[in-house]
C-alpha cells in the first residue's frame, strides 16, 4: 500500500513537472526580430486576422454535409484532418506574434528608468495566460480532429488583442513621457 502511494506522488509529481515545463517553454521561449523597430511591431500586429479562426473547428458544417449525397466518414476524417492542420498554423502564427509583442514589452522594461511593475505583472501574467491557452486550444483542436469534442472557449486572440494594444499605448509615449506615467496608465 505505501509503495503504490509513493509511486503514485512520484508520477503525480513528473505529470506536474511536465506540464510546468511545457507551460514556461510557451510563455517564456522567444523568437527574437530585431529587423523591426518597436513602432513597426507594435501597428503591424492585428489580432484581426486571428478573430475567425475558431470558426475552422465549427462543427455546423458538418451537420449540413452530412446531409449531402456521397458524403462519407473518410470525408469528413480528410476534411477535419485540413481544418485541424490550418487551424495549427494560424495557431502557431499567433504564437509568434505574441512572442514579438513580449519581446518588445520586455525591450521596454530593459531599458526603462524607473519601475514599471504593473507592464511587468501584466506581461507575466499575459504569458502565462497564454501558454496555458495555447496548450488548451492544441489539445482540444487535436481531439476535435477525431470528432471527439468541441472547441469553445477560444480566448487566444483576444489575450494577443489586449497585449498588443497595451503596446501601442507604451510606443507612442516611450520618446514623450517617462515610463511612470506609462506604467501608471495601466
Amino acid at each position: 500500500m505505501l509503495l503504490v502511494l509513493a509511486v503514485s506522488i512520484g508520477i503525480a509529481a513528473a505529470s506536474a513537472l511536465g506540464i510546468a515545463t511545457v507551460v514556461w517553454h510557451f510563455a517564456f521561449g522567444s523568437e527574437h526580430d530585431n529587423s523591426r523597430s518597436l513602432a513597426d511591431r507594435a501597428f503591424t500586429l492585428s489580432a484581426e486576422r486571428y478573430s475567425n479562426m475558431i470558426k475552422l473547428l465549427d462543427d455546423s458544417d458538418f451537420h449540413f454535409l452530412k446531409l449531402q449525397p456521397g458524403f462519407t466518414p473518410a470525408i469528413e476524417a480528410r476534411v477535419r484532418s485540413q481544418r485541424y492542420r490550418l487551424f495549427v498554423a494560424y495557431l502557431n502564427g499567433l504564437r509568434v506574434e505574441f512572442r514579438m509583442v513580449c519581446s518588445t514589452l520586455k525591450c521596454i522594461l530593459a531599458q526603462a528608468d524607473n519601475d514599471c511593475s504593473a507592464l511587468s505583472s501584466t506581461l507575466l501574467k499575459a504569458q502565462l495566460t497564454f501558454a496555458w491557452g495555447f496548450l488548451v486550444a492544441r489539445v482540444r483542436a487535436y481531439v476535435w480532429q477525431f470528432g471527439w469534442g468541441r472547441m469553445t472557449d477560444f480566448e487566444l486572440p483576444h489575450i494577443f488583442e489586449e497585449l498588443s494594444n497595451y503596446l501601442a499605448v507604451v510606443i507612442p509615449a516611450a520618446p514623450h513621457q517617462p515610463w511612470s506615467a506609462v506604467d501608471d496608465a495601466y
